[in-house]
Parts: C-alpha cells; structure tokens; sequence
C-alpha cells in the first residue's frame, strides 16, 4: 500500500519568496505538538527568518481553558510573535478580527499541518496556505490523533482528485502526440 507523501516540516520550508505578507502561524502539530510548549531550535530559526520581512502572528484552537491560553501566550512570547486572542477558533473567519485592521488588508498567508482546519481557514480568509509536516508528541490526546487520520485521508482525496488534471495537463496533443506524428517525423523516420 502506497504511503501518503509527507510535506516537509516547518523549518525546511523555504521562506525567502515570502515578504511583506501578514502571516497566521498553527501553533499545535505545526511548530511543537499538541499542547506543548517546546519549541526546537531549528524551528526558532525559522520562524525568525520569517518574522524578517513579514508580520508573524501565531494562533491555537487549542485554547479551551486560561492554562491553555496562558501556554499559547508563553509560546509566542518565546518566539517573539504576537498571538491573535480572539473567541472564535479556526476555519471561522472571524479569527480575523483578532488582528489589527491594517493587517487584515495586506496579504494573508497560513502556514499549519491540517488542511481540514488550517486549509479551510485560509480558503475562507482569501489567504495563501501552506501544508506543512505535524509535529507529533507521545502525548498527543486520542481526539487529536483522529484528527490526524481524517485529516490525511483528507490530503489523499483530494490528491487523488488532483492527480487526473495533472496527468491531463502532461499529455500532448496536436501533431506531436503520441498517436498521431506529423508529416516531419514521418519524413525523418523513412
């Protein structure tokens, strides 16, 4: 059985083309995992690198009790990035009114590891988003491993609805397609 491919995690990611973008960072399965507050060195670094030339704000559903809130606020003070307080969670897009209205107008980007969470929001949003590998714990809660699951069988649907337009894209048409060879080919192959 095929495997579905991995997206490389947060600090692989090449961040050099992003610039002047208002920028919503998961915080749980994206840059720590669930519910924890280490962070790794090499994710620090590249948040850094992104917080150079964009505006870095970083939110959590995962925010249900004043501990969990407080965590969410130690995490984006060790980053250094705002973090967006608001009561709504994500795919809403009222999460938005959580941030400054002058970084609501420019160019939104969401980086996280769920497209049924964090896709869906920046589809809902208008914004940019980018897929990247979970940051997995041994603590990770039952519930949020069935998010997981649903959310990979998720990536492969709609890799699979994905595939035939690529493959459809790749196939040549017109004298040079596999079927039918123009008058020059026929000429050189005789």
């Amino acid at each position: 059985m095929a495997r579905i491919r991995s997206q490389p995690c947060l600090e692989a990611l090449d961040v050099l083309g992003i610039h002047d973008t208002t920028v919503i960072l998961d915080i749980d399965g994206t840059i720590t995992g669930d519910g924890q507050v280490f962070l790794s060195d090499s994710v620090l670094a590249k948040i850094r690198e992104l917080a150079s030339r964009n505006v870095v704000y970083v939110f959590s559903n995962h925010r249900n009790n004043t501990r969990n809130n407080t965590r969410n606020r130690i995490v984006a003070s060790r980053i250094g990035c705002a973090l967006i307080e608001t009561p709504h969670r994500k795919p809403s897009p009222n999460v938005l009114l959580g941030l400054p209205r002058h970084h609501r107008v420019q160019p939104l980007l969401v980086i996280g590891d769920k497209i049924i969470i964090d896709g869906l929001f920046a589809r809902r949003i208008g914004a940019r988003f980018i897929r990247v590998g979970r940051v997995r714990s041994a603590s990770d809660r039952s519930f949020v491993r069935m998010t997981y699951l649903l959310d990979d069988l998720v990536a492969a649907i709609g890799a699979i609805w994905r595939k035939p337009e690529a493959v459809q894209e790749t196939i040549p048409t017109g004298p040079c397609s596999p079927n039918k060879q123009s008058s020059e080919s026929r000429s050189s192959a005789r």
